[in-house]
C-alpha cells in the first residue's frame, strides 16, 4: 500500500488493471453496459391507457412496471405493481376505470444517463425512504432509453 501511495496508484489504476473484479466493475461498468447485457423490452403506455392495458403491458414485458409517456417517449411517470395495488386498495373494483395517468407516480426515480456508473445507479435505487426494484433510464431530453432492474446490477456482479 505504501508503494502504491508513493507511485500515485489509485483506485482508477486498480480498476484498469483488474476490470473483472468487484472494484473494477464498480469503477468502469456503466448503465449502458447493464442495458446491453439484459436488453429488456421497454414497457410503455400512453397516459390515457386503461388500467387493464397498463397491467397487460406490465405482464407482457415482465419488468414489474410500465413507463407512462407521451408520443415522443418523454416520461410523464411510472406505473408499478405497487401503484396498481395502491389503486385497488383505495378505489376497489373502480380502479379498473382509471387511466394510467391517474394511477402513475408522476415523480419516479430515474437513471439520468446511460453513461452513469452502474454502481452509482444501484446506490440511487437503494437509497431513500423507499427502495425501488426497477428504474427507467432516460437521456438528457427525458426520453426513456431503457429499463433496469436491481437484479440486473446483481447479475453484473455489483
Amino acid at each position: 500500500m505504501t508503494l502504491h501511495s508513493k507511485r500515485g496508484f489509485g483506485t482508477e489504476d486498480y480498476a484498469r488493471n483488474h476490470p473483472g473484479g468487484r472494484l473494477g466493475r464498480r469503477l468502469t461498468l456503466c448503465v449502458r453496459d447493464i442495458l446491453a447485457m439484459n436488453a429488456l423490452p421497454i414497457p410503455i403506455v400512453a397516459p390515457s391507457a386503461s388500467m387493464m392495458d397498463a397491467l397487460a403491458e406490465i405482464s407482457a414485458k415482465c419488468v414489474g412496471a410500465t413507463i407512462v409517456a407521451n408520443a415522443d417517449r418523454k416520461i410523464l411517470g411510472i406505473l408499478t405493481d405497487y401503484d396498481t395495488r395502491q389503486a385497488f386498495q383505495k378505489f376497489g373494483a373502480d380502479a379498473l376505470k382509471l387511466t394510467a395517468e391517474q394511477i402513475m407516480n408522476p415523480r419516479p426515480k430515474v437513471i439520468l444517463h446511460p453513461d452513469q456508473l452502474a454502481y452509482e445507479a444501484l446506490r440511487q435505487m437503494e437509497d431513500g425512504s423507499r427502495q425501488i426494484s426497477v428504474a427507467p433510464v432516460v437521456d438528457s431530453e427525458s426520453v426513456c432509453v431503457g429499463m433496469v432492474r436491481i437484479h440486473d446490477f446483481l447479475r453484473a456482479g455489483l
